[in-house]
């Protein structure tokens, strides 16, 4: 699994957890967002006008066979 496909499992979860009311509002990536950045992550803002900005770095590639 690379950034882009982790980064879409994560905006698919917090959607999820939104559905129980967790207070988040809207979830972008960076680059929706308009953040220029070279890496992949997301910027969630919840309910109260709070931001979160999470970056996505992938430190290991998937070693052969698992």
């Amino acid at each position: 699994m690379g950034e882009y496909e982790f980064q879409e499992l994560v905006t698919e979860k917090l959607y999820e957890a939104e559905y129980y009311e967790t207070g988040v509002e809207q979830i972008s990536s960076f680059q929706e967002a308009g953040i220029c950045s070279g890496n992949k992550g997301l910027v969630i803002t919840m309910e109260d006008g709070s931001e979160f900005q999470v970056t996505i770095v992938q430190s290991r590639e998937a070693r052969d066979g698992n």
